[in-house]
C-alpha cells in the first residue's frame, strides 16, 4: 500500500482484511469478489485452462479458521470465473489434506525426497556496508536477502535434523 498507486486487488485485500476485523460479511462477500475480479487484471497463472485465484482462497479458508461458524456461513463466496467453488468444498471436506510426496524419487535418489519433505528454509535478511559513512539515510531502509548464509544455514538445519545423512556427503 506503500506506492503512490495501489490496484484494485490490493485495496480489495485490505478491505477484506477489515471486513473480517468488523465483522461485516456482506461487505466482506463484495471485497473479496472484488479481489477475484483484481487478480484477473495482475496475474496470469492458470491452473489447468481455467484461472486459479489463490489470494481470494486463501483469504476465504483464513476466514474460515478465524470466524465463528455462524458468522462465516454468512460470508458468499464469490461467484467469478478464477474462484473455484469445487475447491472450497473440498477443502472443508478435507481440511488438513495429505501434503506427501505424489511421486518420489527412486531409491538411490532418496536424499532428495527427505530434502522435499523437510521444512522449508528460512530466508535471512541483512544490510550490506550498514556501517559505512557513504551510506544515504534512504539506503539504510533497504534489505537484502542474503544469498549465501540462508543456503548455509539450511544445509546445516538439514544436517541437524537427519534429513541428509554420512552417506550424502559426497552429493
Amino acid at each position: 500500500m506503500g506506492k503512490k498507486k495501489s490496484g484494485q486487488l490490493e485495496k480489495a485485500m485490505i478491505a477484506f482484511l477489515l471486513d473480517l476485523i468488523n465483522g461485516d460479511m456482506e461487505k466482506g462477500s463484495k471485497d473479496l469478489l472484488a479481489v477475484c475480479k483484481g487478480y484477473t487484471r495482475t496475474q496470469k497463472y492458470v491452473l489447468g485452462m481455467r484461472p486459479f485465484c489463490t489470494l481470494a482462497h486463501e483469504l476465504y479458508c483464513l476466514a474460515q479458521i478465524l470466524l465463528p461458524e455462524d458468522v462465516f456461513r454468512e460470508l458468499e463466496m464469490p461467484e467469478y470465473r478464477n474462484f473455484l467453488a469445487e475447491f472450497v468444498l473440498w477443502r472443508r471436506v478435507n481440511p488438513d489434506p495429505d501434503r506427501s510426496l505424489w511421486l518420489g524419487y527412486p531409491e538411490e535418489l532418496e536424499v532428495l525426497n527427505r530434502i522435499y519433505e523437510a521444512p522449508p528454509a528460512r530466508m535471512i535478511l541483512w544490510q550490506p556496508q550498514l556501517d559505512s559513512p557513504h551510506l544515504r539515510p534512504k539506503e539504510r531502509q533497504n534489505w537484502f536477502v542474503h544469498g549465501v548464509k540462508w543456503v548455509d544455514d539450511y544445509v546445516d538445519e538439514l544436517w541437524e535434523i537427519g534429513v541428509v545423512g554420512e552417506h550424502e556427503q559426497s552429493i
